[in-house]
């Protein structure tokens, strides 16, 4: 290790920061960045031990430190992007959970990250939980809103409090890494892990009193690699990437943090079909709502037809019925060959509250009569952005849908980050747009094209084929 360029603590429990001061101070590697969840000069006092009041003081003297909220994105360079899923009680979505000053509470506000390089996609969150019900379980939410991952690293070092079989379920992980000393890993968390199907493997760090039948102890640093394309390496073994599926699905709830109230309720949400292939596909829609580690059947199978590289948009409506548990749900839309073959899918999360609004009486959420969902509730801002066809060669035409006018930024990057063109910056009317991209001079492989608007970012791929 020559430098370091940024560093991040997910918590300020002794074990995640005790090390950063040797390496700052003894060994000369000071970040350009030190990430944690409190900007310098706010709110100095979320914990208190040694080596927490030395790592903000070194880092703060440095002018180092600064701070990362729920939605923030860390360009890393050459193509890959941090996206900060959930950090000290707030979510992406918008949900936020009054955990500021519990501070028995710390791995429950660890920072949750997504890591994407091209197709990779890798997912750290230092200690947090998934036990608790509402306020302890953060990585039921967590991992609907983030999907399909490739690797993770263990939370909680494999403490039984962690790697639930919801994060199991919804995340769909091939690999893991487990950061372990000898005692610390829960044969309960070994057992999930083997039981889950899309797992191969399990990379432990150090040897280990409990070992599963997926681990395989590496005993020192556990290297990643990824070409973002076609592969990635785990401590030497080799995983392919998932290809473009034949047909994608986008579900986004309306509003982003659906509230069940405790007699049941309806919300709606968008639900977006692209065919990524030359033929005309016919497939299968169903959804299934998922809660405790069980799967269930909310609608469908419906069988659809989408023409070569053709899309589709509705709004659909689900609900919950008020003689359900109170808890954390995961709302999920799959494509493709009901029951078993599952082609790509959606999800997001949905609370279901208890009788009286006992939590929010309590302090720890905000009041949910606030943004309960009602099945009449008026549109939101909610922009477009899609191409076709997709794969193309060279020539794609990009459209996108602006709910209200504006300024509108149209980039293409390629898969290292870098800006290819800029098609538009420039105020639009609000409707449909079209404009057409031609790659003639531009080599195949993964491109991404961005609209931004005053209010939102959107990002799609699209794949160039000659």
């Amino acid at each position: 290790m020559s430098y370091i360029s940024k560093c991040l603590a997910t918590h300020f429990h002794q074990d995640h920061i005790n090390a950063f001061i040797p390496l700052f101070n003894d060994y000369g590697y000071l970040p350009q960045t030190a990430f944690d969840r409190g900007a310098p000069g706010v709110d100095s006092s979320w914990y208190n031990c040694g080596c927490y009041d030395d790592y903000i003081e070194y880092v703060e003297n440095a002018s180092v430190r600064d701070s990362i909220f729920a939605g923030d994105l860390i360009d890393l360079g050459d193509g890959a992007l941090l996206t900060v899923i959930y950090t000290n009680g707030v979510f992406i979505n918008g949900r936020e959970d009054n955990l500021r000053y519990q501070h028995y509470l710390e791995n429950t506000r660890s920072i949750c990250l997504l890591l994407e390089y091209g197709s990779f996609r890798y997912v750290v969150a230092g200690d947090l939980t998934g036990t608790g019900g509402f306020v302890g379980d953060k990585e039921t939410p967590a991992a609907a809103l983030i999907g399909d991952i490739d690797v993770f690293q263990v939370n909680h070092h494999g403490g039984n409090s962690s790697t639930n079989q919801n994060w199991l379920d919804l995340l769909r992980p091939e690999a893991a890494v487990v950061s372990n000393n000898y005692s610390m890993v829960s044969q309960n968390v070994l057992d999930r892990i083997d039981d889950c199907e899309t797992m191969q493997s399990l990379y432990h760090t150090e040897d280990s009193a409990n070992l599963g039948v997926k681990s395989i102890v590496v005993g020192g640093n556990v290297i990643i690699e990824t070409d973002g394309l076609e592969y990635y390496t785990a401590a030497g073994d080799s995983f392919s990437l998932a290809d473009v599926p034949s047909v994608a699905v986008t579900a986004t709830p309306d509003p982003l943090h659906v509230i069940i109230p405790p007699g049941g309720g309806t919300f709606s949400y968008e639900l977006a079909l692209t065919n990524n292939t030359g033929e005309t596909a016919v497939f299968d829609v169903w959804t299934k709502w998922h809660y405790q580690g069980v799967w269930h059947t909310s609608f469908g199978p419906q069988q659809l037809t989408l023409p070569p590289y053709g899309s589709i948009t509705r709004t659909r409506t689900a609900s919950l019925p008020g003689g359900v548990n109170p808890g954390n749900y995961a709302y999920e839309v799959r494509v493709g060959n009901h029951p078993d073959t599952v082609w790509h899918a959606s999800s997001f999360p949905v609370w279901k509250s208890p009788a009286d609004d006992a939590l929010a009486t309590a302090g720890l959420i905000n009041d949910p009569k606030e943004i309960q969902v009602t099945p009449n509730e008026p549109e939101k801002y909610s922009p477009s952005l899609s191409t076709h066809p997709n794969p193309f060669n060279p020539v794609t035409t990009i459209t996108f849908t602006l709910t209200e006018p504006g300024r509108a930024r149209l980039s293409i990057y390629d898969v290292s980050g870098r800006l290819t063109a800029e098609l538009l910056n420039d105020y639009r009317t609000a409707g449909e747009h079209h404009l057409t991209f031609d790659g003639f001079a531009l080599p195949s492989g993964i491109y991404f094209v961005t609209l931004q608007t005053p209010r939102t970012t959107i990002t799609r791929k699209f794949l160039l084929i000659k």
